[in-house]
């Protein structure tokens, strides 16, 4: 008897160790879950489409379709049944760490980044709060601008290329039991090192074409091209034989900032002898022989004029187009539906502005548009109608172009606006002092040379 009730005692000791240990074997097996979702320029955000939340180390982005990111959201799901939380900070392309400013980290669910401001993620930090964080490890991969995927990074270090500009373009995110190791989704890059020189990505050249009382820009990324307003009329053949002799037989992208014949002249001769795959027109008509001109060669050509979006972005090789603009334009002034751009290539910018003035330069910085610039084309030749202090103050240039004509009828540059940079150092050139002006960029750095 006194055998049996030890036996009965020894398996009830037994079955109160295996059900006790029964919820420390289910937190070893089921993980917390995350849920993520990404706001993707040109697309917006992940949950407003059919694509929805990604979890637990699935791909939320584009990865390999040069779509950036530009906001994240990052959440644990209730049901998992922890005692956690979960905090982030985004490195913001010309912002930093959130955690350096007045934005701060943030929460369960925050949106960390700027969604719709056209600023991209570079880097990100994830942590994991509360009483159970120490069970467990967080990982996550990005996707990198020219980079790919890079290494898995956990518990708060830094995923991506903060302070190189290399864009994020997906990410990955996934928590495991503490020291059970990082997922094994793809292969990737080693963790990036912010010591090592950035990968090289070619060479940007801008062509600042000097025809006069007029502007033309030709812009080159390896066997990419670009080109901004073509001059006056009598600048066709000019223009056209300068792409020529730069290589150039077809061009990804043509833009006419608005229908004045110093911009446009030229561009009807442009399509009929190049190969153009896309044009962009601001949406207003002129009633110019050369606007015509221009209309029937882009049928003749069956070409499909583009409007501008704002925010709408895409590539030219390695760098990257913003679109800013015509805001806030006055439909009695032409010069107002100037298509306003930025090229972004590595760490430096351009600003391609038109005959923008005052009025638009308000109302993209009352928009909060991206618009600090390493180099900055000069709205309108100079006039006093463009380049306020309020602008310059925002696009903050070290560099400034002046596309404008010898001793021209109108008095450009206007005093006022070359006083307004100079008192801010901006570094100036002028097409009626330099010629054609050529700025080459590596990424980092951004060289010119004059009288091309």
């Amino acid at each position: 008897m006194r055998k049996r009730i030890k036996r009965m005692a020894l398996l009830f000791g037994v079955l109160i160790l295996i059900l006790g240990s029964l919820p420390m074997m289910i937190n070893a097996v089921a993980s917390p879950i995350v849920d993520y979702q990404t706001h993707i320029q040109n697309v917006g955000w992940e949950a407003d489409t059919d694509v929805g939340w990604r979890s637990n180390g699935e791909e939320s982005g584009t990865s390999g379709r040069g779509l950036r990111l530009e906001g994240i959201k990052i959440a644990l799901n209730e049901a998992s049944g922890y005692n956690l939380g979960i905090t982030y900070q985004t490195h913001i392309q010309n912002i930093g760490w959130e955690g350096s400013t007045d934005r701060g980290w943030k929460n369960d669910g925050e949106m960390s980044g700027t969604s719709g401001l056209s600023y991209r993620l570079e880097a990100i930090q994830i942590e994991l709060t509360g009483e159970d964080a120490s069970n467990f490890d967080v990982y996550y991969q990005v996707h990198a601008e020219n980079f790919g995927w890079l290494g898995w990074a956990k518990n708060g270090e830094s995923a991506g290329t903060a302070g190189y500009g290399y864009r994020l373009e997906a990410i990955r995110i996934q928590i495991v039991p503490r020291g059970s190791g990082a997922p094994s989704v793809v292969s990737a890059l080693p963790f990036y090192d912010k010591n090592a020189p950035p990968p090289a990505i070619g060479k940007l050249k801008v062509h600042f074409i000097d025809v006069g009382q007029a502007d033309s820009i030709l812009i080159q990324q390896g066997t990419h091209a670009m080109l901004i307003d073509a001059g006056n009329n009598e600048d066709s053949e000019l223009v056209a034989n300068y792409l020529s002799n730069q290589g150039v037989a077809q061009l990804d992208c043509v833009i006419g900032t608005h229908p004045h014949e110093d911009h446009i002249g030229g561009l009807d001769y442009v399509i009929n002898r190049f190969e153009i795959e896309e044009i962009y027109l601001p949406e207003v008509y002129g009633t110019t022989k050369s606007f015509e001109d221009v209309m029937t060669a882009i049928q003749d050509n069956n070409l499909t004029i583009s409007a501008p979006v704002i925010g709408e972005q895409f590539d030219l090789g390695s760098a990257e187009c913003t679109i800013l603009g015509p805001v806030a334009w006055d439909s009695s002034e032409l010069n107002t539906y100037s298509i306003v751009i930025r090229v972004d290539f590595g760490e430096n910018s351009f600003l391609f502005t038109g005959d923008a003035e005052a009025i638009n330069e308000s109302a993209m910085i009352a928009k909060g548009m991206n618009l600090e610039a390493d180099v900055l084309k000069v709205g309108h030749h100079g006039s006093y109608t463009s380049t306020s202090q309020a602008f310059l103050d925002t696009v903050n240039p070290k560099t400034a172009v002046i596309p404008v004509g010898i001793d021209n009828d109108y008095g450009y540059p206007h005093n006022v606006v070359l006083n307004r940079l100079n008192k801010k150092g901006v570094n100036i050139f002028r097409t009626d002092l330099d010629g054609t002006i050529i700025a080459t960029s590596d990424g980092a750095t951004i060289n010119f040379k004059v009288n091309q």
